[in-house]
């Protein structure tokens, strides 16, 4: 029973956010213009490519291990912590030298 729990609750969570989601686009569109929308949804390519790429799957490690019940989330985290800032500190260091060799043109 509480699978069907936890899918009507996924469920309500998505109808949730789609909402809030397309609202948000609209106004982002109708603050930023057509020029600057542009290089907005460029830098949400760019985003959305490189964060599967860079997290290789540890968000679907902790959930799978948290899941399984092999850790507790208080287990893991400082662990949890420490990766995603040094994944963090390797991306930035990784843009910083696209930008210093213009990979990124203008926009970066």
């Amino acid at each position: 029973m509480s699978g069907v729990k936890n899918s009507l609750g996924n469920l309500v969570t998505k109808l949730t956010i789609y909402p809030i989601s397309f609202i948000s686009s609209i106004v982002v569109a109708r603050v930023l213009g057509p020029e600057q929308r542009g290089v907005f949804n460029y830098l949400i390519i760019v985003i959305s490519f490189l964060i599967p790429i860079f997290s290789l799957g540890f968000g679907s490690g902790i959930i799978y291990n948290v899941s399984s019940k092999k850790y507790l989330p208080k287990d893991i985290f400082y662990s949890v912590i420490f990766i995603a800032f040094l994944i963090g500190i390797i991306v930035c260091f990784l843009l910083i030298y696209l930008k210093s060799i213009n990979f990124l043109g203008s926009v970066g």
